[in-house]
């Protein structure tokens, strides 16, 4: 009989980085694991990041990003969206082209101002899911 874990499956997780202000050396590793534990559990295609919590963001911070954004990319070619984003973190991701403003998908990550925009951004994806 299959594990209750083996029958879950999620088109859209929404994650929210909670207890610490800063997204670097400190915590990336726990952050990258326990998102992408959850990702691969649900098979969840598409993830929005809320970042209200982060204020800075350190080069290490970058790494349980593009982890997530790699495993959502090649394995299911779904989007990662990063919301309430702080002007710091903001700043940061656009001058190191991790976000655009102009619209394109040249970017790595989508933003949007908070999760229901984020929701929203990917209504036409998630109305092409399939439920069975």
């Amino acid at each position: 009989m299959p594990s209750p874990s083996q029958n879950i499956e999620c088109t859209l997780v929404v994650f929210s980085i909670t207890g610490n202000n800063v997204l670097g050396f400190a915590n990336e590793e726990d952050v990258r694991n326990q998102i992408n534990a959850v990702v691969v559990q649900t098979e969840a295609k598409h993830v929005i990041l809320d970042l209200r919590e982060i204020e800075y963001l350190q080069s290490a911070g970058f790494v349980p990003l593009l982890s997530l954004r790699r495993l959502i990319q090649q394995h299911r070619q779904g989007r990662v969206i990063l919301c309430h984003l702080q002007r710091d973190v903001h700043e940061v991701l656009l001058l190191t082209k991790m976000i655009n403003e102009a619209g394109d998908d040249t970017a790595p990550f989508e933003a949007q101002p908070d999760v229901p925009s984020a929701v929203e951004a990917l209504r036409p994806d998630l109305e092409k899911a399939s439920y069975v």
